[in-house]
């Protein structure tokens, strides 16, 4: 997984998305939607301007109904 992201990065271009590599380890199937908890942890790893650090995602967050996230 870890070549495929170095690859995805190299090859990466201003309008593309970006490639992030995550573990599912802390995702919990019946306890929160995959969505959520991908929202959830890009928000952890790098929070966005504007929103405070810490502010739990929702699913059916606008960002990820723009299809700027995929899984």
């Amino acid at each position: 997984m870890m070549l495929l992201t170095l690859g995805l990065l190299e090859a990466y271009d201003a309008e593309d998305p970006v490639p992030v590599l995550m573990t599912a380890s802390s995702w919990h199937p019946r306890r929160e939607h995959p969505y959520t908890w991908l929202a959830r942890r890009l928000v952890q790893a790098a929070p966005l301007p504007g929103r405070p650090a810490g502010v739990r995602p929702r699913h059916g967050d606008p960002a990820g109904d723009r299809g700027d996230m995929c899984c």
